[in-house]
């Protein structure tokens, strides 16, 4: 398994906006990116040498595939989540639905002989060896740890030397903050139950089914409305969206390991016709169910 190492260059677009070492002059601080986007994007297998990366997911899921032991093992992260990636490890996202998906990245160097953001000597082996340690890499995000990375960013993306100074003020504060946040990890018997978990797994075990909301608030125990609100204040994206995007992913799946049919697949998964299950494939992915599996072959 091979990938090669990636260098992102500056980019300044509407979807995405990478500010990388040689604009920022951080010590310590390789590339900084928001990004927005509406359809899918693709990373391919690639590492990042002495370099921690992390993805703190806004709005959407993002789905990252991690070489560990030579398994390359999926992880997917929804708002308010982020994931890590260490040095030297090869990942990729793969071709894995994207929708309405805003996050943040940052690569932090973990190299010894550098100052660590403007740190002391002391301060900054401190901070590498908390990155280096955290016995989990996919954590739970509080809105205070989002709110320090976007102020962080907005003073990025105004560049003058002062603002420098304060967003990597407010980067120090969100990376020390990450030992204190909870693991993302499913729920066992000695753990209360999450009912967003039992939503989620009635969800994968039903893609076959016509998914009514009232059912999926009935097994939260909220109400309808509430329910609505709280998983798109949670996860950026309404429950319609996330039930469309695991039918895709599994639809991808299927297109690329067997014979069947789009008509099929389309009632397989419940949608009404066929014509609408391209229309929502083409949404999320950008091509239809023929064009995907003709790429794939």
């Amino acid at each position: 398994m091979k990938g090669t190492e990636i260098f992102d260059p500056f980019t300044w677009s509407e979807s995405k906006k990478i500010i990388t070492a040689d604009h920022h002059h951080i010590s310590g601080l390789a590339n900084i990116t928001h990004c927005t986007i509406s359809s899918a994007d693709f990373a391919a297998l690639h590492y990042h040498s002495d370099i921690i990366e992390i993805h703190c997911i806004i709005k959407g899921q993002r789905t990252i595939l991690i070489s560990e032991n030579g398994i390359m093992n999926e992880y997917t992260a929804l708002g308010n989540e982020l994931m890590l990636t260490y040095p030297f490890e090869l990942h990729e996202t793969g071709n894995h639905t994207k929708n309405r998906n805003e996050y943040y990245a940052i690569q932090i160097s973990v190299r010894k002989d550098i100052s660590l953001l403007g740190l002391n000597e002391e301060f900054s082996a401190q901070l590498r060896n908390e990155l280096l340690s955290l016995p989990y890499r996919h954590l739970k995000v509080g809105h205070t740890q989002i709110s320090m990375l976007r102020t962080a960013w907005n003073f990025f993306s105004l560049g003058a030397h002062a603002d420098l100074y304060l967003g990597t003020s407010y980067l120090v504060c969100f990376l020390q903050s990450l030992i204190y946040l909870e693991p993302k990890i499913k729920a066992t018997k000695k753990h209360v139950e999450d009912p967003m978990q039992n939503v989620f797994t009635y969800i994968n075990e039903n893609l076959d089914k016509k998914i009514m909301l009232q059912e999926l608030a009935d097994i939260s125990g909220y109400s309808l409305s509430h329910f609505k609100y709280i998983f798109k204040e949670s996860f950026g994206i309404t429950p319609a969206e996330y039930i469309s995007l695991q039918k895709i992913s599994y639809a991808e799946k299927e297109l690329m390991n067997t014979d069947i049919s789009i008509t099929e697949l389309a009632h397989k998964l419940s949608f009404s016709s066929s014509n609408y299950f391209c229309s929502v494939f083409k949404k999320v992915l950008g091509t239809t169910p023929s064009e995907y599996r003709k790429y794939k072959y």
